[in-house]
């Protein structure tokens, strides 16, 4: 989404945006309002996001899709980029260490952050929320296969004392 430099020159970027759809750039929400489609063209460097793309806070209700929230105000909101750089890096890390399979997909997350490369870290983020919801679903799974363990009526008690 982010227009390129190549060669010295800079490369516009052409947006169709869609009847109803909104588009956030420089931290500026856009609503396409006309009955049809509308066309812009990009011709400097801004951060955007496609409305699809943006995750409210009353969404972001796991520990990837907080890491996601922070990421996405921390490319969104330049002015304010060391409060959330700061909340990042600590979701980030504390992801990393809770859930070792994700270790590539953070590793990446981090190198795009480090490299000012943050809608690419949006990107890389989605597959780590993927990748948390397949692990839930894994183990919501191992769990239901559980049932019948011997011994598993017991821990449906021992839950009632938390």
């Amino acid at each position: 989404m982010v227009p390129t430099w190549r060669k010295g020159t800079f490369m516009a970027l052409l947006i169709h945006l869609k009847k109803g759809r909104k588009i956030i750039i420089n931290g500026a929400v856009l609503e396409n309002a006309s009955g049809r489609t509308a066309s812009f063209l990009m011709c400097n460097e801004a951060e955007l996001l496609r409305g699809e793309d943006v995750l409210p806070p009353d969404d972001a209700l796991t520990p990837a899709g907080r890491v996601y929230y922070a990421l996405q105000c921390l490319y969104l909101f330049p002015d304010r980029r060391p409060v959330y750089a700061a909340a990042f890096d600590a979701l980030i890390e504390a992801f990393g260490c809770a859930a070792p399979s994700t270790a590539p997909l953070v590793a990446r997350i981090r190198a795009a952050v480090a490299e000012g490369r943050y809608y690419d870290a949006l990107k890389t983020t989605r597959q780590l929320i993927q990748h948390e919801a397949w692990m839930a679903s894994a183990l919501a799974a191992q769990a239901s296969c559980a049932n019948g363990v011997p011994g598993h009526e017991h821990l449906a008690e021992a839950e009632a004392f938390d």
